[in-house]
């Protein structure tokens, strides 16, 4: 858990700067009661992506070369169930009496994790390396080798039985075997998810035996609007689906509950990327009297998004008739950076973010210093370099950009002893 840190000057300043007006904005994922689609949002941006989500079984994760998380598709109905025993148990028959209350005393329902997106069904039982729950690490090959079966029931209702052969350490690509439930109708299956570690998730679908890369680049989004499944006292085995809102993976968020989301301040909250499922789905109910949704007032969310920008996000209203259609208003009320040991400028921050023809650089120094200010595109070409003499304390500059395209910057600031770095969007 990571605090945001200021020095007290820089958070009064900046804290009055960064007031900015509620924007009114909307996502919908689908028509009702599927609600079909996951959307992928960006804070400053909108929606910047979304995938047909219902129809598919399985997510790989991508984030990193190194995991072995495979999740599956709760929310659209797929479950997961492992064997006991060892890998024998492939080629003879498997016991699935009371598979669908979960009493069958061979088989284990595994869920994914609503708190981690690496938390995964296939996961279960996982100690940690070299066991990774579906398989267990080989420290000669440096493969994942599967040593467990699994019954599956897809997001069509298809029951298959299921052994992750192996994830593969220099091609990345998984080797799957697939058959039906009763052993018949063998396959196998190679998806790889080499080169793509710019995105979180690839998937796969058992009925067009496809799997699709469709995310937007993890870069561009803060918020995954979409239904899952979370943990649920009266049904353990299975969760309950949801639809709510869930963070990228590493946003840090928080929740303010309890007053008005005008009187709230995120300085007096600590942010945090520990869990995914902040938001979630407990901004709402419904209402059984009227079998209408009712979003809770005196409640808001505090968000860094990729940029750094902080934003404060209040639900308006969810509409689940017809489609899956939230409304929200949002604001950005502030950028900080963290603050260094011993660092001479301890804080920086870029007003407005995006930002049109102009913006300001809000810095605090610890001495009487001759700064350098530059600009550079994400090519690492300068395209504004200036020198200039900053006060001991607060100082606000301006930075003009009237000559800039549209894009992400680097702004760069150094006193000669300590280097800030800070990301600025421009878009007109």
């Amino acid at each position: 858990m990571k605090k945001v840190l200021l020095s007290i000057a820089a958070l009064a300043t900046l804290n009055g700067l960064f007031g900015q007006a509620w924007v009114e904005d909307s996502v919908t994922t689908g028509t009702s009661p599927n609600y079909k689609n996951r959307v992928f949002y960006s804070l400053a941006n909108g929606e910047v992506g979304a995938v047909t989500f219902n129809t598919r079984d399985l997510e790989f994760y991508t984030g990193t070369p190194y995991s072995a998380s495979i999740r599956i598709n709760g929310a659209f109905g797929a479950q997961l169930f492992k064997c006991s025993g060892d890998t024998s148990v492939w080629y003879g028959n498997i016991d699935t009496t009371g598979i669908s209350t979960g009493s069958t005393a061979t088989l284990t329902p595994c869920i994914d994790s609503d708190e981690t997106w690496t938390g995964s069904a296939f996961e279960t039982g996982a100690t940690g390396h070299p066991n990774y729950g579906w398989g267990v690490y080989n420290s000669t090959t440096h493969d994942v080798i599967g040593n467990k079966i699994f019954v599956f029931k897809t997001s069509a209702g298809v029951w298959k039985r299921i052994w992750i052969r192996s994830l593969g350490a220099t091609t990345s690509a998984y080797t799957i075997w697939v058959a039906d439930l009763d052993g018949s109708n063998q396959q196998t299956k190679t998806i790889s998810k080499q080169g793509l570690t710019s995105k979180n998730f690839i998937y796969y679908t058992f009925a067009t035996d496809q799997t699709t890369n469709d995310e937007p680049d993890k870069t561009t989004f803060d918020l995954v609007f979409t239904r899952y499944v979370e943990s649920d006292p009266a049904s353990p085995n299975y969760g309950l689906a949801v639809t709510g809102v869930l963070a990228n993976e590493g946003i840090e968020l928080v929740k303010a509950e309890g007053l008005p989301a005008d009187d709230a301040d995120y300085l007096d909250y600590t942010l945090s990327a520990d869990y995914i499922n902040v938001m979630g789905d407990k901004w709402k109910e419904l209402d059984y009297s009227t079998f209408q949704w009712v979003v809770f007032d005196s409640l808001s969310y505090f968000i860094k998004d990729v940029p750094g920008n902080i934003w404060q996000l209040r639900f308006t209203k969810f509409v689940g008739a017809g489609s899956a259609k939230y409304k929200f208003e949002k604001r950005q009320v502030g950028t900080v950076s963290v603050e260094e040991p011993n660092s001479t400028i301890p804080a920086v921050a870029l007003f407005p973010n995006p930002a049109t023809d102009n913006a300001q650089i809000v810095f605090t120094s610890v001495n009487n210093a001759k700064m350098q200010l530059q600009v550079l595109d994400m090519s690492g070409r300068l395209v504004l370099n200036e020198s200039k003499a900053a006060n001991a304390g607060m100082n606000q500059w301006q930075l003009p950009l009237s000559n800039l395209t549209n894009g992400m910057y680097i702004v760069k600031l150094t006193d000669g002893i300590t280097v800030k770095t800070e990301k600025l969007m421009i878009r007109k």
